[in-house]
């Protein structure tokens, strides 16, 4: 039955990628050049246990110094090549079954390796993508070892994409005969006052032969309530994939929407002879999506202007590598803001945010990066369209963004092509392709189902009236600059105005965005750029871009009260600046007010400053003398009170505070505590204008990053120590799931110490258990049966590979034959420190009579040139379990032949292993 389990742990990583040896003689290309040809890292018995160990999500880059001579676009961040490895033992269990591996993001591109053979290339460091392992399996009780290079030497984005494998690893066990990853397409659709649910089952045959099956579907309720049930029988072909199409109707469902996200499961279940082989299940949603070209967007039938925010996914210190929890924790703070819509920028995302936006009602704009129609091209198209079709929060998919052939004939017909492909997978969505120029000329426009129009809201009305069909949207609107409690304009250190003012050139304050879409209808709503801030399209000093609604760790921003006043019913009133202002009493400053209300009524040490009707648009500013005190607005709707905030001159003394962040209970790989570090006056009052230096020490859990919103910050994100900026400041860790009591202490230079303790247990996910490796030498050579005894000294001609025959060394090599056999190996010693390790073959298992023989392979020489040709000769004559032979003077990655001749006289001679020991020296 299927199994499915995490890789998430126990992996092995080599940060830098060394130029591959060249190969030498008939013998090691001809090797090189057949199924089980990975050479170096990429090879089975390459030795690892000098790597750095480490856990997935995984983002190197983020852990780097940063340089002002490398790229804004990426961060200053270096980026080099990569290497990870992972071992596994295959289990008795695994006996008939399919065993696959399945990663969902390795950035950016990525070559994979099983047991030296390669198994995947994949050219997009964001799409999810499965290789089937089956066939090259060891035998039982031996081991498998995945090994995955990392290559940056390209890049897909202008922003931060970090590097690694920095997404979820799975191993997925099936019957021979199972639903494909991804193989179920549940599409409700609603006819007739009635839905019918169609099912796509896509069912692979790893059998490889005809046979018939009955498969199952069962729809059930979030409480597992059985609704409908069908069973039918299937003819499988004896293709390796085949697709079976049924339909099941439903009367009164509840409808998903982003109020009440409700979903229903579907169970498929697949039978042979009766027995259930195996079990698939695919949650979906009801609900019915309306495109308006003049009436704007309606969900179920009801009028829904779309609320939305862009957004790459990197985070804080983090970088790319998101646990779970940070995702869900990022959507219950967009959602608090009245976003309801969501747009991938400019990438699939990781699978999990695609289950929350689903569990949590939050719209998804699903967007693939490449714009073009190569045979690569479309197939990363359809990893996302097929992984990504069956989530009801996915409402629109968008093929492309701002792409420079965007007005030309050449467009156009990627266009048409793309969306006729994405057709052919959903026929449910419509189509876009976000644009920033080309928008009259009915190219990509007229091909796109809605026209995707970047910040250039004055094409509006024009656009509208030259295509009346078609829908449209803003995919990206605003692009404005601004820091989280900066009143003072700083821009040489990268700090900008907190209020809404600043703006690119090509953009608009996201008041005016707002206010040009929410004023049509035809327009059915917008994506702010962005959410929250991220790595990259930065200009030194600063590392982030930049004006979104929360800062790089989270942290709510001015804006974030903005939008929630543009956005939300909810009763509120927000005043910026605070009001620790380095002013002189008297000096002229700008008050802002964000609100729901109609009206504002302003106080300045309780001394009004006057009741003003609210612009619903542009909210209301105030020119007022500064006066240290007390700042305090009230907002009225409907002449009553709703909502007041104050703001006071803070003083000392000030404290450290600590508050650990829900971010749920998921899992013990990923079981994540996020830490928010604040400053506090004595009344426990925020304190948003200090700063200050904190160290800090762990017990129980161990640093995945921090971060504190300052887009100007060059400290480490994975150092023990961090400035407070502003108030604030972000630690995340990973919990030990052995621990059972964890604790935080922080340290300020100005503000004292503070602790945080607690408990947490665990709801653990199974994880593919590691296994220590016995660096076992397998492959090697052996002779014909000579009946008359070998002469060691004379060289081995490694070019024959006729003679020869390759084996895998094992005590069922060995016949019971009288006569003389030789076997050898020609490899390279492992990659060792040898500064710190020493080196020793260790035989295990021998009987009866070996010769035993090391030597350097002259034949590599001078790659690497040995000082001398070194030689080392044992005989052994009586059985031992295991005999050590120190390689005193062989030096790491040397060339060397190891050989051994087993004579058979009077009994059989074999050797069970030959095996790699380091030890420390």
């Amino acid at each position: 039955m299927r199994e499915i389990l995490r890789i998430n742990r126990d992996w092995k990583f080599f940060k830098g990628d060394p130029e591959p040896q060249p190969i030498y003689g008939h013998q090691a290309v001809y090797m090189a050049s057949k199924t089980e040809r990975g050479q170096g890292f990429a090879s089975r018995d390459f030795y690892d246990a000098d790597w750095e160990n480490i856990t997935i999500p995984h983002d190197y880059v983020i852990q780097e110094d940063y340089d002002k001579t490398l790229h804004g676009c990426h961060g200053y961040l270096p980026r080099n090549n990569s290497w990870y490895r992972r071992s596994f033992k295959t289990l008795e269990e695994y006996k008939n079954m399919r065993i696959t591996i399945i990663f969902d993001g390795i950035l950016t591109h990525s070559t994979v390796w099983v047991n030296g053979h390669l198994m995947e290339r994949n050219f997009c460091g964001y799409t999810s993508f499965e290789i089937d392992i089956t066939d090259i399996l060891k035998p039982v009780g031996d081991v498998n070892v995945i090994a995955v290079k990392v290559d940056v030497s390209e890049f897909e984005g202008w922003w931060y994409e970090g590097a690694g494998i920095n997404k979820n690893v799975w191993l997925l066990k099936t019957n021979k005969v199972a639903i494909s990853t991804w193989g179920t397409y549940v599409n409700p659709v609603f006819k007739e006052n009635e839905w019918n649910i169609e099912i796509e089952s896509r069912i692979t045959n790893r059998d490889f032969k005809s046979q018939e099956i009955e498969i199952e579907h069962i729809l059930v309720d979030k409480d597992k309530k059985i609704i409908k049930s069908q069973r039918e029988k299937f003819n499988l072909s004896d293709q390796n994939e085949d697709v079976h199409f049924s339909t099941m109707k439903f009367k009164d469902p509840i409808l998903w929407s982003i109020d009440n996200p409700y979903l229903y499961t579907v169970i498929s279940r697949i039978y042979s002879d009766g027995i259930e082989i195996d079990t698939y299940e695919t949650e979906t949603g009801f609900r019915t999506l309306l495109f308006d070209a003049d009436k704007g967007f309606f969900l179920n039938g009801e009028f829904l202007k779309i609320k939305g925010v862009c957004g790459h996914f990197d985070h804080g210190g983090l970088g790319s590598a998101l646990p779970e929890q940070i995702l869900e924790l990022r959507i219950k703070k967009l959602k608090s803001m009245g976003c309801n819509a969501f747009r991938c920028g400019h990438t699939p995302p990781a699978p999990e945010f695609l289950n929350l936006c689903d569990k949590y009602g939050l719209l998804v704009m699903d967007e693939s990066r490449w714009f073009e129609t190569s045979r690569d091209g479309l197939s990363q198209l359809k990893n996302m369209i097929i992984r990504d079709r069956n989530h009801p929060s996915v409402f629109i998919w968008s093929v492309g963004n701002e792409e420079p052939v965007q007005s030309t004939s050449v467009g156009e017909n990627i266009a048409i092509h793309l969306k006729k492909f994405v057709k052919s997978f959903d026929k449910t969505r419509p189509v876009t392709v976000a644009l920033n120029g080309g928008f009259f000329d009915s190219k990509v426009s007229k091909a796109s189902d809605v026209v995707g129009v970047n910040y250039n809201y004055r094409c509006y009305d024009e656009l509208h009236k030259l295509l009346p069909n078609h829908p449209i949207c803003s995919p990206e609107v605003g692009a404005t600059s601004n820091t989280r409690s900066i009143y003072k304009n700083d821009p040489e250190n990268g700090h900008f105005l907190a209020y809404d003012e600043i703006a690119a050139s090509f953009g608009s304050t996201h008041r005016k965005a707002w206010m040009e879409v929410d004023k049509r209808d035809f327009v059915f709503g917008l994506f702010v750029w962005t959410g929250f801030e991220y790595r990259g399209e930065s200009t030194w000093p600063k590392l982030f871009a930049g004006g979104g609604a929360f800062d790089s760790s989270g942290f709510e921003k001015d804006n974030y009260y903005l939008f929630k006043a543009l956005w939300t019913d909810e009763p509120m009133v927000h005043i910026l600046p605070h009001w620790n202002l380095e002013l002189n009493p008297g000096e002229e400053v700008k008050v802002v007010t964000y609100t729901t209300g109609d009206e504002v009524e302003l106080f300045i040490n309780n001394e009004s400053l006057g009741r003003r009707n609210n612009d619903k648009y542009n909210q209301l500013e105030w020119q007022v003398n500064y006066i240290p005190g007390e700042i305090k607005a009230i907002a009225y709707k409907n002449n009553k009170i709703i909502a007041t905030e104050i703001k006071k001159t803070q003083k000392g003394p000030f404290k450290l505070d600590i508050q650990k962040d829900d971010t749920g209970n998921l899992s013990s790989d990923q079981s994540v505590a996020v830490f928010t570090v604040s400053i506090k006056d004595i009344d426990g009052n925020f304190a948003s204008h200090l700063c200050d230096e904190m160290s800090f020490s762990l017990s129980g859990m161990v640093l995945l990053g921090t971060g504190n919103g300052d887009c100007s910050d060059h400290d480490s994100n994975t150092a023990h120590s961090r400035k407070i900026f502003n108030g604030l400041c972000q630690i995340v860790t990973q919990l030990d799931p052995e621990a059972k009591n964890y604790s935080i202490s922080i340290k300020t230079k100005k503000y004292g110490e503070k602790s945080y303790n607690f408990e947490k247990k665990f709801k653990s996910y199974k994880e593919l258990e590691s296994t220590s490796r016995e660096w076992t030498i397998n492959q090697w050579w052996k002779s014909p049966l000579y009946f008359e005894s070998i002469d060691l000294t004379k060289e081995i001609n490694i070019h024959d590979v006729n003679t020869w025959e390759p084996i895998t060394l094992n005590e069922n090599s060995f016949k019971d034959e009288k006569g003389f056999r030789q076997y050898y190996v020609s490899t390279k010693m492992p990659n060792f420190n040898d500064n710190l390790n020493k080196a020793s073959l260790v035989i295990t298992g021998v009987k009866g009579h070996i010769i035993f023989k090391i030597e350097h392979n002259k034949n590599y020489w001078p790659l690497p040139e040995p000082k001398e040709f070194l030689t080392i000769n044992r005989e052994i004559d009586s059985d031992n379990e295991e005999i050590i032979i120190p390689l005193q003077n062989f030096k790491k990655d040397e060339a060397v032949i190891i050989n051994f001749i087993s004579v058979n006289t009077n009994k059989k001679s074999s050797i069970k292993s030959v095996n790699w020991l380091i030890e420390k020296k």
